[in-house]
């Protein structure tokens, strides 16, 4: 038990942890929807039912690739699909005369589709009798059989009905200008071709399903208590948002892992199957790294105080990194590191420089104005060598931090992880050099937005914000359909629309970029509102608590609490940014709401702040306790 702590609190706290906990733990278990089987699994059992066996090869072909509309092409034209355009038949060079025993086998591999469609449809009926989505499923069977049969039935088919047929029977599609093709991973016929994928998947959603609730209140016990002895009873409020704002992240991807694309016939299974079992490992991991920064406040600092007496240091390691990780891992991963890294360098930066930086901007006349840092280059003046320390104390930091944020947005096209990253060193400009060159530089990122405008990209999301009607992306079209049919109250957890009675679903960004717009068609605009809000509120409250630490804290907790600063910062402006984005006052940037959105880009950096801003008040804490 803590020194600080008085007698009897250690009973007290692990009441309100487990209290949270089992409130988070109650509130999960009933949000989660109360049909949990997913449709998967009724597809899996009615495979079974039909005994369906898989062909390997086209009948009497022997070995053929793994799409028989890409043997068909090439057999049938007599050249490699590269070489011609499948669709149509016509090869792009000479080809030798078309193969008839080609059509015929095709032919029968389209038979053989049929038969297997029709054996499934029977399971279905046999297997999902009851279920509310079985009329559905018979229907997506029906419908593709039909579609089949229309290019198949004459005598006199052609090359592209074939064609067009094969890839139906498949699930595959075909990309002309590439000649590449590719299978559908949602397809009805991974239903026939792929079960193992299926079974693992649905096995995975169900296991995830059954530990969501206690993985939740378990991660919500351990962090309220930890916070709680190592903070402070205040912390808990902002342990409370957090895990509730978390815990309603997951259950709209526990809704949609379950439920989307029900009544839409081109999604027989679900996209986001995956979703939910690698949401719960990307939370526990962002919740590991939030207690790693509280728990190993020491070493942390220590590595820290290393860093701030080399900056250069710091920044050539990012500067290599970052690349590295958008280029290898992912670009989440890479839009994280470089947010990290940003954000620690601006911190480190403040920690080492910024006290030097006031004085100078007091006592210096003419503090890092243009002239002053011409005539620094040539005069040997007391006030010349200030600028000249200056500079050669944030030169290379500066050059290498703008040079890798131009390459995040110019190389890697993150220009959502680009824009936060301009901001955290706007917020730095401010702080070490005042307002005049943050003038200065919010007048030549203005310039540069320009620049971007006049991009196809920038000016794609430009009219899907001023049109979204007439767009020819219709992503904000079924987003604002989808909003104003939730009003004023919303859907309800566990009972989203995420198709319409059309059969047109929500895009497959929707837990990740629009996920503003869920909430407000889930919960209704003004609790989404609200809960934007909120959030926003906990953050500034808790740079607040940051700047109280910068000012009056320990000289050792100095540098956590800057960091945590910049990385609060990159949170709040990101909940900006993306909430702005789907209200279509600013374009969209690609960015997903923290601490909600499906994704890694949602959770690490602002789990990471968290816990060095946690960290940095356990410390000045137990050096204030007597």
């Amino acid at each position: 038990m803590s020194a600080f702590m008085k007698p009897n609190q250690g009973a007290i706290g692990i009441l309100l942890a487990i209290f949270l906990g089992s409130s988070v733990w109650w509130w999960v278990d009933h949000g989660l929807p109360d049909d949990r089987l997913p449709r998967e699994a009724i597809w899996l059992k009615a495979r079974d039912a039909a005994a369906l066996g898989i062909v390997a090869s086209l009948p009497g072909s022997g070995d053929t690739p793994p799409i028989a509309a890409a043997w068909f092409c090439e057999a049938h034209l007599g050249v490699p699909p590269q070489q011609a355009d499948c669709g149509t038949g016509r090869p792009l060079v000479a080809a030798a005369n078309s193969n008839d025993d080609a059509r015929r086998l095709a032919l029968a591999r389209v038979e053989t589709g049929l038969v297997r469609f029709e054996a499934l449809r029977a399971a279905v009926l046999e297997v999902s009798s009851g279920h509310a989505s079985s009329n559905w499923m018979v229907g997506l069977i029906d419908q593709r059989m039909e579609r089949i049969r229309q290019r198949t039935q004459e005598p006199a088919a052609t090359h592209a009905d074939v064609f067009n047929a094969l890839l139906l029977v498949e699930g595959a599609r075909y990309n002309s200008l590439s000649g590449q093709f590719s299978l559908i991973r949602w397809d009805i016929a991974r239903v026939i071709d792929d079960p193992d994928r299926l079974a693992s998947q649905a096995s995975r959603l169900g296991v995830a399903l059954g530990l969501l609730p206690w993985v939740l209140g378990l991660l919500t016990v351990a962090s309220a208590g930890l916070v709680w002895w190592k903070v402070g009873v205040s912390a808990l409020a902002g342990v409370a948002l957090v895990m509730g704002s978390v815990s309603l992240g997951l259950l709209i991807i526990a809704d949609a892992s379950l439920r989307f694309g029900e009544g839409a016939l081109g999604l027989a299974l679900n996209p986001f199957t995956y979703a939910l079992p690698r949401q719960i490992w990307v939370v526990c991991a962002a919740a590991a790294c939030f207690l790693a920064c509280l728990l190993a406040a020491r070493p942390l600092t220590r590595a820290l105080e290393w860093f701030s007496h080399r900056l250069a240091v710091a920044a050539l390691i990012g500067a290599a990194s970052v690349p590295v990780f958008y280029a290898v891992v992912s670009p989440a991963a890479g839009s994280e590191a470089l947010k990290i890294w940003v954000c620690g360098l601006a911190g480190l930066v403040v920690v080492r420089h910024a006290r030097q930086a006031y004085l100078a901007r007091e006592t210096v006349l003419g503090f890092m104005r243009f002239g002053s840092l011409w005539r620094a280059l040539f005069s040997a003046s007391a006030a010349a060598d200030i600028h000249r320390h200056l500079l050669k104390a944030f030169g290379l930091v500066f050059a290498l931090a703008f040079l890798v944020v131009g390459v995040a947005a110019v190389v890697f096209q993150d220009f959502g992880g680009a824009l936060i990253s301009a901001g955290v060193f706007l917020a730095l400009i401010y702080i070490i050099f005042g307002w005049r060159f943050l003038a200065v530089a919010i007048g030549l990122g203005g310039m540069l937005s320009v620049v971007a405008m006049l991009t196809d990209r920038v000016m794609g999301r430009l009219l899907l914000m001023l049109e979204p009607m007439q767009a020819a992306v219709s992503d904000f079209a079924r987003l604002i359909k989808f909003a104003e049919g939730g009003q004023p109250s919303g859907y309800g957890l566990g009972t989203t629309q995420w198709c319409s009675h059309e059969g047109a679903c929500l895009p497959l960004q929707s837990l990740s970029d629009y996920l503003p717009t869920l909430l407000m068609g889930t919960l209704g605009d003004t609790l989404a509102l609200a809960l934007l809000a909120g959030l926003l509120i906990l953050y500034v409250c808790l740079l607040v608590v940051a700047v109280r630490g910068l000012a009056f804290g320990s000289r050792e907790s100095r540098a956590l609490y800057a960091i945590g600063f910049f990385l609060l910062i990159a949170t709040a402006l990101q909940t900006v940014v993306t909430s702005l984005g789907n209200l279509r006052l600013i374009p969209l940037t690609g960015l997903g709401l923290p601490l909600m959105s499906l994704g890694l880009s949602s959770f690490l950096s602002v789990s990471v702040g968290l816990g060095c801003l946690a960290a940095a008040s356990a410390q000045s804490r137990g050096q204030r306790a007597p």
